[in-house]
């Protein structure tokens, strides 16, 4: 698998997590800490217009790892999927996610993953 078929994956993955944000519709941490006037620190980014859950950063980056992984000689992966896992927490720290979207995102990039490197139909279902 080559960097093309990564990005190819993650581009294909991205209707499929608008989608989710979309039906759940969950506010950003700083939009629900506004109306319920908490002072919430926050970082402000230009990637959190959507709605927060799920992660998209941690499904892609979750997935862009896997697929990266495996790929990579065998002592670089642990730190191929931390830095995968990283990229999640790191929306979390910024305050643009909650722990659950984080959770959702990791979730759904294992199952990107597992789709992406077999033949098999999707197992997890959207009550999941």
């Amino acid at each position: 698998m080559a960097v093309d078929t990564c990005f190819t994956t993650s581009f294909k993955s991205s209707p499929i997590l608008l989608s989710l944000k979309r039906f759940y519709n969950r506010p950003r941490p700083q939009v629900l800490a506004k109306k319920l006037g908490l002072d919430l620190t926050f970082f402000p980014l230009k990637t959190a217009e959507t709605p927060s859950y799920p992660s998209g950063h941690s499904t892609q980056g979750r997935l862009a790892a896997k697929l990266i992984a495996d790929e990579v000689p065998f002592e670089h992966k642990r730190n191929i999927l931390d830095i995968g896992t990283r990229i999640g927490h790191s929306r979390q720290i910024a305050g643009a996610h909650y722990q659950s979207d984080t959770e959702f995102g990791h979730k759904l990039g294992d199952e990107f993953y597992r789709l992406a490197t077999t033949s098999k139909e999707p197992e997890l279902k959207l009550e999941d």
